[in-house]
């Protein structure tokens, strides 16, 4: 992949005590990469965490083109790229020939992990959470092949919505090799942990927070949906949240992946109550 001359800039550009603070491309969707990038700049943030699939920045076929102008909207904005998140549950089937060139995009990219979901259920949960492991131990090792680590992120409808089977998942891996997205807003609706208990199961494999809210609302049928909410108002507790991470000491990435609403001061609402809770400096916590 030629795009690997140009990089990002290294993960030690960011200030010393300064919370490593994000915003994914997928929670804006109507940007194009130079928007996004500018848009993060702007918003005093440190880093972006680009999104491949159907919709998102860069296609999953990760044509080298494309990881270029990555490279170069993130680089040229003066951020960094704390990640790259595979937006598709069903192409974790995929030839590994596909993984290799995401994960070759990944580095190109100067990100420190290649995120991945697991898939729906197809057959009985023992026989699919065993082909699951395997597939999760293959896409490990091409990921340490490139000194990346391989992270998924529970999700509903999946074979691992909660943290317990995420862990499970990656059992017989090293947290060198392998973490855990902890996302809160989509363990809500599925696999749900109080925040510190979910920490404390995860340990060493907590490696990446997403940061949204939700909150369930009745349909006319009587059954259930959720809906976005700001991070303040929906069912997800962020300053519980908070602090079990600070109990933890984790001094990871915190990255806004979806905003609470579509109105044009959504960015600006979430990213103050985000620093209102979190901070921007770590004060040694």
């Amino acid at each position: 992949m030629t795009a690997r001359a140009a990089r990002a800039l290294p993960p030690s550009a960011v200030p010393e005590g300064r919370r490593l603070l994000a915003i994914a491309s997928a929670a804006l969707p109507e940007h194009d990469p130079e928007q996004v990038c500018a848009t993060a700049a702007l918003s005093g943030l440190t880093a972006v965490e680009w999104g491949a699939g159907p919709g998102q920045a860069l296609p999953l076929d990760a044509p080298d083109a494309a990881v270029r102008r990555l490279v170069e909207a993130t680089s040229g904005a003066g951020l960094l790229c704390c990640g790259l998140s595979v937006h598709d549950d069903v192409v974790l089937a995929s030839p590994l020939g596909v993984w290799q060139r995401l994960v070759a995009a990944a580095a190109s990219l100067g990100a420190p992990h290649l995120r991945v979901y697991a898939c729906p259920p197809q057959g009985t949960f023992a026989e699919d959470f065993a082909l699951l492991r395997e597939r999760f131990a293959a896409l490990a090792r091409i990921a340490a092949a490139h000194d990346l680590r391989l992270l998924i992120e529970p999700a509903p409808g999946t074979l691992v919505p909660g943290v317990v089977l995420a862990r499970d998942a990656l059992s017989g891996l090293t947290p060198r090799h392998a973490g855990v997205v902890y996302d809160p807003g989509s363990l809500a609706r599925e696999g749900w942990l109080d925040p510190f208990l979910a920490v404390d199961v995860l340990g060493e494999m907590l490696s990446h927070v997403h940061v949204k809210n939700t909150a369930p609302q009745r349909t006319p049928e009587g059954g259930w949906t959720w809906q976005r909410a700001s991070l303040d108002s929906g069912i997800v507790h962020w300053a519980r949240v908070f602090a079990a991470l600070r109990q933890a000491r984790y001094a990871g990435w915190i990255v806004l992946d979806h905003l609470s609403s579509r109105e044009g001061d959504s960015l600006r609402r979430d990213l103050a109550h985000l620093r209102t809770h979190w901070g921007e400096e770590s004060h040694g916590d």
